[in-house]
């Protein structure tokens, strides 16, 4: 761009870059692996109720099932990120990509599995500490570990954790809600990454009724 630029502007003769064209390769995008046909969520959803594993894993893993945010904001969020009196958890703007208060409201049942996982965890600012430091925040992949773990590996190659998020992608996508609320509420710049999304089967909503 910036040859091309030069070459209109006058100041150099040719774009020397396309000599290089095809010599560096482009990095490909690396899908992550989600369920989408409603009766495989839905079976999933009961396989995480019967999880036998630590209380903050399995309620993690329930979480994600209500809400938008990335691996990473959930298991590093913190208590006082946590508004019970007006339902909402608050994602502060240093943690966000595009610097601003990310406010997220949740259901009844995301606040009763606070509240249930509250006094369980109240010796730690973490709602997910880490098991070894509970100064420190659990990591996401402990939460895919729980998942490739449920029963016997069903779900290893066909689900992590990231995939909580595509859910709510289908579901906005196939309730025909404006890119923009798409983009705003899943805090991404480039919706059409999301546009392709409509062609794939079921929706989450489906797996919940």
């Amino acid at each position: 761009m910036i040859f091309r630029y030069g070459v209109a502007k006058g100041y150099c003769s040719r774009d020397v870059t396309q000599d290089y064209k095809g010599m560096l390769k482009t990095k490909k995008s690396k899908h992550m692996p989600t369920l989408t046909d409603h009766s495989e969520i839905s079976e999933l959803l009961q396989d995480i109720e019967s999880y036998q594993g630590t209380h903050k894993v399995k309620y993690a893993l329930q979480i994600s099932a209500y809400i938008f945010v990335r691996p990473i904001d959930l298991v590093n969020s913190k208590w006082e990120y946590i508004d019970f009196e007006n339902s909402q958890w608050i994602i502060p703007a240093k943690y966000m990509k595009m610097k601003r208060d990310h406010l997220i409201p949740i259901t009844k049942q995301v606040k009763t599995l606070l509240e249930l996982l509250l006094p369980i965890i109240s010796n730690s600012a973490y709602i997910f500490p880490s098991d070894k430091n509970t100064d420190k925040s659990m990591h996401s992949e402990t939460v895919n570990k729980a998942i490739r773990r449920i029963d016997n590996g069903k779900y290893v190659g066909r689900m992590v954790l990231h995939g909580f998020r595509v859910w709510h992608q289908l579901f906005l996508m196939k309730t025909n809600l404006e890119l923009m609320s798409l983009k705003n509420s899943l805090l991404i710049k480039n919706v059409t990454k999301c546009v392709m999304l409509i062609i794939m089967l079921s929706t989450w909503r489906n797996a919940r009724k």
